[in-house]
């Protein structure tokens, strides 16, 4: 009997969390878009987390971080989205907000890693990009012939990637993947690794599911 278990594809490693404090505006405020451009501030060495009550007319949360010396950085909140980048400038996500009246706010960096963070709550909701969401299914399908040894799976996966609308900010990569795919030479760029950002960023993991059983 088989079992399938989906899993999503391993980007890169996250860091433990550390701190924690709260801050935010007057429980008896009425909305206002006064209420919903309030900030959240986070700085320091390593990981670090905060919390804070959530605007009623906030949809979303864009977060700016800073931090140097290479590395993974990650975002996450209770809203159950996640954010990939690296520690090198600066960065900025989009996050839907939670459906809890209070945010938890981590940002994952290095233990010796200084980190600076804004996140500011918007009243926009947050929109994947449906054309990057594509992509990522078909880079889905693409890794699913890998775990299946499908390569005639995994080349028309190529055929299609190279054929796909993908957003200029990823469409190199993805004509790299795409090449490979089909039987180019493998890629030693990073270029998944991006994808798999970008896809994950997008609220559209790439995921593959695994086979086991007896």
């Amino acid at each position: 009997m088989k079992r399938y278990t989906l899993v999503a594809i391993p980007l890169l490693a996250v860091l433990g969390a550390s701190g924690c404090s709260t801050s935010g505006a007057n429980a008896g405020e009425q909305p206002s878009k006064a209420a919903t451009s309030a900030t959240i501030e986070l700085a320091g060495s390593g990981a670090q987390e905060k919390e804070a009550p959530i605007p009623s007319t906030a949809r979303s949360i864009v977060i700016d971080v800073t931090c140097d010396g290479g590395g993974v950085l990650t975002v996450t909140t209770n809203s159950g989205a996640t954010r990939i980048g690296r520690c090198d400038g600066e960065a900025q996500f989009t996050l839907p907000t939670p459906k809890q009246q209070q945010l938890r706010l981590n940002v994952f960096v290095g233990d010796n890693v200084e980190m600076r963070a804004t996140a500011e709550f918007k009243d926009d909701t947050f929109k994947r990009d449906d054309d990057l969401a594509a992509a990522c299914d078909i880079v889905s399908a693409a890794q699913q012939a890998l775990t299946d040894n499908d390569p005639a799976a995994e080349r028309s996966a190529g055929a299609k990637l190279q054929a796909a609308a993908v957003p200029a900010s990823v469409r190199g990569d993805a004509r790299t993947l795409a090449r490979e795919y089909a039987g180019g030479a493998p890629d030693n760029s990073g270029a998944q690794d991006r994808v798999n950002a970008a896809c994950m960023n997008n609220d559209t993991p790439v995921t593959t599911s695994s086979t086991t059983g007896g």
